[in-house]
């Protein structure tokens, strides 16, 4: 199969790249631009810098290489740079994907896997199930809801144009070969922050509100290993005769301060808890119902859990 990849080399596609090195049979092409992601991480299939925001430019890769199928990771995704900077964010993750789609529909590719977020789901609490209601509460969420609906117009007016929505919950960890791993260029995320500080000799992390519904007061979310998240973009390829939305977590959720005990005991230190104030846009708890995905794909999670995640992080680091 040809396979156009976008960021495939950042963090989550490089980690795609690599299940689909193992097959060896299909035909690979990356298109990154390499702002945030790095050469290094192509481990598998041949790179071609391009933005997306360039329309010429990816309508011509596109219709020169024809693939069977567009997997598309490339997008921005800090919730508090996107409160900061919202037009780079509408341009970035709407206006690129909507060339990308363009491009697709204009090359007759039929099967496209659109990497989206359970940001689109903006302040819900509890478990969240692909039927609930969309109502983004920072840029960044509502540019993935954005493309979303962009698919589901696509979708009506051309029938044979196939796509699945795989909504991420929190990824994190790195792959356990320490063949790849996250290479961001700053931290966004939790896990690699607290761990990044700790290597530094910072034993310490700002924690973003103890006062929030829950029961240590601090951000519930539901923590996926990056492995598992990319194996679940295998499984759905075979279902690509049809379109879907799926949840991708494991269904459980942890909390700021369960992640710092974790990080305390994979790397055996005392990590201070300084509390600040809340961020923009961010909700209180967001936890995946994956029901969907596993009842329509073989896809079994194999890192589920939270110490594991931690250490993964903790060992690429230290590599």
């Amino acid at each position: 199969m040809k396979i156009l990849v976008t960021g495939g080399a950042g963090y989550i596609g490089s980690h795609f790249l690599k299940e689909l090195k193992k097959d060896g049979s299909h035909d690979v092409l990356v298109v990154d631009n390499l702002c945030n992601g790095f050469e290094e991480n192509v481990i598998f299939g041949k790179l071609v810098q391009v933005d997306l925001r360039e329309k010429e430019e990816i309508r011509k890769v596109v219709l020169d290489f024809k693939p069977d199928l567009v997997v598309h990771f490339a997008a921005f995704i800090s919730v508090p740079e996107s409160v900061e900077k919202p037009l780079l964010y509408y341009e970035n993750n709407f206006v690129g994907s909507f060339n990308l789609i363009k491009s697709c529909v204009e090359s007759d590719v039929k099967k496209f896997i659109f990497s989206s977020t359970a940001a689109v789901y903006g302040n819900v609490s509890g478990v969240v199930s692909e039927e609930h209601s969309l109502n983004p509460i920072n840029p960044y969420g509502n540019s993935k809801k954005m493309v979303e609906e962009l698919l589901h117009d696509v979708k009506i007016s051309v029938p044979d144009f196939n796509y699945i929505i795989l909504r991420y919950f929190n990824v994190a960890g790195n792959d356990p070969e320490l063949e790849i791993g996250n290479r961001q260029k700053k931290a966004h995320n939790l896990i690699p922050i607290i761990l990044n500080n700790v290597k530094s000799g910072k034993n310490s992390i700002d924690i973003f509100g103890n006062d929030w519904n829950t029961p240590d007061g601090t951000c519930i979310r539901d923590y996926i290993h990056v492995t598992d998240l990319v194996r679940a973009h295998v499984e759905v390829i075979g279902l690509l005769s049809d379109s879907y939305t799926f949840n991708v977590g494991y269904g459980v959720g942890n909390s700021v301060i369960k992640v710092v005990n974790a990080a305390e005991e994979v790397c055996d230190v005392k990590i201070e808890r300084h509390f600040v104030g809340r961020r923009a846009g961010d909700p209180s708890i967001v936890i995946s119902n994956n029901s969907k995905i596993i009842s329509l794909t073989k896809w079994t999670p194999e890192f589920d859990d939270l110490n594991l995640i931690v250490k993964s992080a903790w060992d690429w680091i230290n590599r």
